[in-house]
């Protein structure tokens, strides 16, 4: 069994996310931060993170966050954070099932226009 916490609500509300992690019986819990990624930064939101705390024996935690909603971050941009201990390749054929598969043009733009940098770059030295 596995839990998902939606952290926060969509009016607001913040969890306590290390009482939730001692309090529920499953092996893995995954906390859907998308709209608070910046609760680690700051003390105010000490336990709303599902990162917070230290580990809790025998359990996984998961927390995603979603930083092109309030970081500075291009779309499509995301986290997935982990602490405990899990099957990594497990994990990694689940992630490269689900992740997506639109290009997000933004930042293909990005990486074309520095891979075209780099090149001018280089012929500059060979010249």
């Amino acid at each position: 069994m596995h839990a998902v916490i939606t952290n926060s609500t969509y009016d607001g509300l913040l969890y306590n996310t290390n009482w939730i992690k001692q309090m529920l019986d499953v092996p893995s819990i995954h906390f859907d931060s998308a709209w608070v990624p910046y609760t680690h930064f700051h003390p105010i939101y000490q336990g709303k993170s599902g990162m917070s705390g230290d580990r809790v024996p025998g359990k996984v935690i998961f927390e995603t966050q979603s930083t092109h909603k309030m970081l500075a971050a291009f779309s499509q941009a995301s986290l997935i954070h982990i602490k405990g201990e899990y099957d990594e390749e497990t994990f990694n054929e689940a992630f490269m099932m689900h992740t997506s598969t639109s290009p997000s043009y933004p930042i293909v733009a990005l990486y074309r226009d520095r891979s075209g940098d780099a090149a001018r770059q280089s012929r500059e030295k060979i010249d």
